[in-house]
């Protein structure tokens, strides 16, 4: 039986659905960090860049395993 939604269309929808989930995490965890520290918003910011460099990282190494 072949399912509702194809293989590939879970694919793309795995990568892009990683920027979102990535900055949310990032920000979140360097809001935490800020309003521990007192720091608003130097580790916010830090933590939404690291993370979407991780997001675009992870983007490419799936891609590249996919492909």
């Amino acid at each position: 039986m072949k399912g509702l939604i194809s293989t590939k269309l879970l694919k793309i929808l795995a990568i892009w659905s990683l920027i979102p989930s990535y900055l949310v995490a990032g920000g979140a965890i360097g809001y935490g960090l800020d309003r521990w520290l007192t720091t608003f918003p130097l580790i916010t910011g830090a933590g939404i860049l690291v993370a979407f460099s991780l997001a675009v990282h992870d983007m490419l190494r799936l891609k590249k395993e996919w492909h």
